[in-house]
This record gives structure tokens, C-alpha cells and sequence, in this order.
């Protein structure tokens, strides 16, 4: 490559949305340096990443034009002759780089827990490179590259973990130390946004509370180096559930039909409804569009990497609650979910014991905006519906309905602590069931047929159905499951079944669109510090 001292100019979109050009000035031994990693992390732990200062370029998907793509043979990319000396160079300035004072000048955007995290997985390989052999790209650096600019096949995407090309007639050290950091970065922010940590879910919706499983700068390092298999290594981060990988491979069934409709489009995903054809005949009459798929594929993001061989799921777009046997379907009921107005909360935790005869203590939510105004207007209504009123100390009144035929959870409920206080439960309401769409409580799980799912759930002799049945009326009882059981609430509008049809559900609560919104709408992750030379 030709050394230049005239201005280069490149494109970027500013974060507020503003084009403007920005004419890089740095030289380094005459050459031209060009290296980006636009993959990065959020400012929070799964949050998205706040705006840059400008003091230095930052760039959307900005890049030099030529850009290098992963090859194998004569074919692929040098990065100069280095001499003898030049790993101990590299070290010693990875060493210097990695430093307290240097690491936030190296990484303005990363959270200080994974700014240590990099400087700690370096400082114990003794600062040697990770992705960097004899001033080349290492076979194993080549592979994992490979799998970043295939991101999109998991709905990720490619630019924002792409490392430009590094070409030069005599790269030196310093450039080849900050290619290595560049692309640890990179595979690392590929990696978390795999788990699900491209969306600050808190914004989507303060009902959306999984705990996602975000590995951590170390780990994720320490596994792509000891892994054989980079590539795989490095998809394997993305999830694995039969549902998640039937929704990849519809995705690229839909994305070839878009671009032969539209070879000419901007943008593999912006046709957003296909026309009815062949393709689409097969999956359902109302076909679901690109960005439905993968902000389903998404959402298997915030599941854990291990559902449970036993386990129960309940899908509130499909009003159904399954339960799981040694990986089998043992059991599958109706259920009731929370209306619009108050949705029933998205989230993995283990069900512990069941209640027959339950209470039911009112929350606070309810007593405020439904039952107080009602007793306001009628001073027998509690009497009348069989409720307990209690005043506190502190000058609230507390609402409480006892066990009976007319208490809101019926006659039995099932419990997994949680910061939502929702559970599964008994109702007294059962002609809801026959509804198709039933979106009718207060966020609570209703279940059609209870005592069958407890006597399937306790699994032993003495809490058969009818036994389970015959303590109606005798009081409280509280019941221990064998062994704490996963509970998944999930939301999924779209499956593929057994003949590789799309089913297709309405999106009750509008998460399809909220989560396509934030992918769209994503703040760019763009790092420019790692081209810059730390003194």
C-alpha cells in the first residue's frame, strides 16, 4: 500500500443522527493506519451504550472502503514482515496499554468491570497475543473472523463486530498489538449480544425480567483460546434450543426469497411482508415478516442456556402452560394471562410448593385502583364479595379473602417466589377457558385444569387428583414439590412445527414491535480508540 499524506475522507453518522465527514490527519511511519472494531459494550451490564464525546471520531459502520474478508490459501491477507523481535515488541506493548491508567483511553466505552476483565485475561497469558502469529492473522484468529462476518445468519449484526482490513508494506508492533485488542473486543461484544445484551430489557418493559446470562470478559477470552474450534466456539455463545435454531433457518428460507424479489434492496430485511407464494403457503395464510422473525429469535436470547430436563413453560401468546418430563411433553393445559393493561411479567424461576385452600392477600395495586373505589361507592361491597379488611399500624388497610368456592385463586395455587408476586392458579371464573383469546387477569397465571397439573407436578401416590381434590374446604395446606421445578414464562408468537410450517400468534402485548424498535434504533457501539497510540 501506497504511503499517503493527503487527507482520506470517510462518511459517519454521528449518535444524534448527523452525517458529517470526518478527514483522519494520524500518520504512522508514513503508512496509513486503518483498524476498527466496531463491536464494543454497553455502559451497563446489558445495557446500551450512552453517547460518545466527539473529542474523537467515533463511526456508524464507517470504514475504509476496502474491507477484508476471511480467505484461506495464497489468497490470505499479510500484515507485513516483522522482525525477529516482534513478539516480545507486542508484548511489552499490550503490557504498556493494559495499564489502570491507559485502559479507559483504550476502551472509552466499555464498563469498568470488562475494561479489568481484558487487562486480567491479558496479564495472565504474560501479555502475549492472542490472534497474532508471526505478524499475521492467526488460523485461529482467521476462523472466529469468519464467524463474525456471518453474524447475521443468527440475526446479529456483521458490521458491528467487522475489524478492517490491516495492510501495510511493514506493519510494526504497535499495530499489531492494537489488531489483537481489536479483535478481542470484538468477540466479545459478539459474544454477550449472543446472551441477549444488545437490548437494555428495563426500557422495553419493567415486567421484562429475565436474568440473562452475560458471560464476562475472562471467560469468554479464556474459552476462544483454549478451544480448537474458535468458530464454533465462539456461535456456540448463541442459543441452542430446537425452537431458536428452526427460527435461524427459517430466517435464511426468508432472506433468500427477499432477495430474489428485491436483489437491489439496501437491506436483506426490508421487505417487510412477503407476498403470498409458495414459500409462505407452507408456513401459515398470515406469513410473519423478517423483523417478527428475529425479534423471536431474540427473545430465545433471554432464556437460560439450560431450560431444565424437567421443567414447565408457559408461552402467554399461545395461552398454553406445558410440562416437561425428561425433555418429553407430559402435560398441556389452558391457562388465562394478564390483560394489556397488566401484562403478565416475562421471566425463569423454579416452582417450589403448591397451596390448597389458599388466601388471597390483595395486592396493594388492585386494593388502590379497583377495590377502594367500589367501597367508596358501596360500604357492603366487602361484605358482599367476602372480604377481610385489616388496618394497619401505619394507616393502610390491608384486604385479604379467604379460602372458599368464591376466592379469586380457587382452590389451589402454585408458588415461586418472585419479584412480581405472580404465581399459577386455580379460578373461579371458568368459562373464560373457552375463549380463544384470554387475556383477562391481573397478571397471574389462571390454569384450566389445576389439580391435574399439581397431581402431574407432585408425582407421588398420596397427591393423586382425586386426594388432592378431597382437601377442599379442610384449610390451608401447604405442599413441598420433590425438588424445585424451572418455571419459564415465555413469549413467542411465532414456531416452527414438526413439517417446518410457521405458526404464526398474535403479538397480545406488542413485544414483536418494541423489540424490533430497539434493534433498530440501537445507539452505535463504534470504538475508534484502538487505532490511536498510547504514549
Amino acid at each position: 500500500m501506497k504511503s499517503m499524506s493527503r487527507e482520506m475522507q470517510f462518511r459517519g453518522v454521528d449518535l444524534m443522527g448527523f452525517n458529517y465527514i470526518y478527514r483522519p490527519r494520524w500518520l504512522l511511519s508514513g503508512t496509513f493506519l486503518m483498524i476498527f472494531c466496531t463491536g464494543a459494550f454497553a455502559t451497563e451490564d446489558y445495557g446500551i451504550s450512552g453517547r460518545p464525546t466527539l473529542s474523537e471520531p467515533y463511526f456508524d459502520l464507517a470504514r475504509p472502503v476496502e474491507v477484508w474478508q476471511p480467505s484461506t490459501g495464497k489468497d490470505q491477507p499479510q500484515l507485513g514482515t516483522v522482525t525477529s523481535n516482534a513478539n516480545e515488541e507486542i508484548r511489552q506493548i499490550l503490557q504498556k496499554s493494559l495499564t489502570i491508567s491507559n485502559l479507559k483511553e483504550i476502551f472509552p466505552q466499555v464498563s469498568d468491570a470488562n475494561r479489568r476483565g481484558f487487562a486480567a485475561f491479558y496479564a495472565e497469558r504474560d501479555y502475549q497475543p492472542l490472534w497474532i502469529e508471526g505478524g499475521n492473522w492467526s488460523s485461529r484468529a482467521v476462523r472466529v473472523i469468519n464467524r463474525l462476518d456471518r453474524a447475521d445468519e443468527d440475526a446479529l449484526e456483521p458490521d458491528t463486530y467487522r475489524v478492517s482490513k490491516l495492510q501495510s508494506d511493514n506493519l510494526d508492533a504497535k499495530t499489531l498489538a492494537y489488531a489483537d485488542l481489536a479483535l478481542s473486543q470484538a468477540v466479545v461484544s459478539y459474544a454477550r449480544d449472543a446472551r441477549g445484551a444488545r437490548i437494555n430489557l428495563a426500557q422495553l418493559s419493567k415486567l421484562i425480567t429475565p436474568k440473562l446470562e452475560l458471560p464476562d470478559v475472562e471467560a469468554i477470552l479464556s474459552h476462544l483460546a483454549t478451544d480448537p474450534d474458535t468458530e464454533n466456539a465462539l456461535a456456540s455463545y448463541n442459543p441452542q434450543h430446537q425452537g431458536y435454531l428452526a427460527l435461524k433457518e427459517k430466517l435464511t428460507e426468508f432472506r433468500d426469497y427477499t432477495a430474489s424479489i428485491a436483489p437491489d434492496s439496501d437491506s436483506r430485511d426490508s421487505v417487510n411482508q412477503n407476498p403470498n407464494t409458495d414459500i409462505l403457503k407452507k408456513n401459515s395464510e398470515k406469513s410473519p415478516n423478517i423483523a417478527e422473525i428475529i425479534a423471536n429469535m431474540e427473545r430465545w436470547r433471554w432464556l437460560p442456556s439450560d431450560l431444565g430436563d424437567d421443567r414447565i413453560e408457559v408461552n402467554l401468546p399461545e395461552y398454553t402452560a406445558r410440562v416437561i418430563r425428561n425433555g418429553q411433553l407430559v402435560h398441556e393445559t389452558r391457562v388465562i394471562i394478564g390483560k394489556q393493561s397488566t401484562p403478565t411479567p416475562l421471566f425463569s424461576n423454579k416452582m417450589v410448593h403448591l397451596i390448597v385452600n389458599p388466601s388471597w392477600h390483595v395486592p396493594a395495586s388492585i386494593v388502590n385502583k379497583e377495590i377502594l373505589p367500589k367501597l367508596a361507592e358501596d360500604p357492603e361491597y366487602a361484605v358482599r364479595n367476602g372480604y377481610e379488611i385489616t388496618e394497619l399500624d401505619s394507616g393502610k388497610m390491608s384486604i385479604r379473602q379467604p379460602p372458599g368456592g368464591g376466592n379469586a385463586l380457587g382452590f389451589i395455587k402454585f408458588m415461586f417466589p418472585n419479584e412480581h408476586a405472580v404465581y399459577l392458579h386455580d379460578t373461579p371464573s371458568r368459562k373464560l377457558f373457552a375463549n380463544f383469546q384470554r387475556a383477562y387477569s391481573h397478571g397471574c397465571v389462571r390454569v384450566e385444569n389445576p389439580f391435574e397439573l399439581a397431581a402431574i407436578l407432585l408425582d407421588r401416590p398420596e397427591y393423586s387428583e382425586p386426594r388432592l381434590k378431597a382437601m377442599i374446604g379442610k384449610g390451608e395446606r401447604l405442599i413441598r414439590l420433590k425438588e424445585p421445578l424451572p418455571i419459564h414464562i415465555t413469549y413467542f408468537t411465532l414456531s416452527v412445527d414438526e413439517s417446518g410450517a410457521i405458526r404464526k400468534l398474535a403479538d397480545v402485548y406488542g413485544y414483536d414491535k418494541s423489540v424490533a424498535y430497539a434493534l433498530r434504533k440501537q445507539p452505535s457501539k463504534a470504538v475508534a480508540a484502538l487505532r490511536r497510540t498510547v504514549e
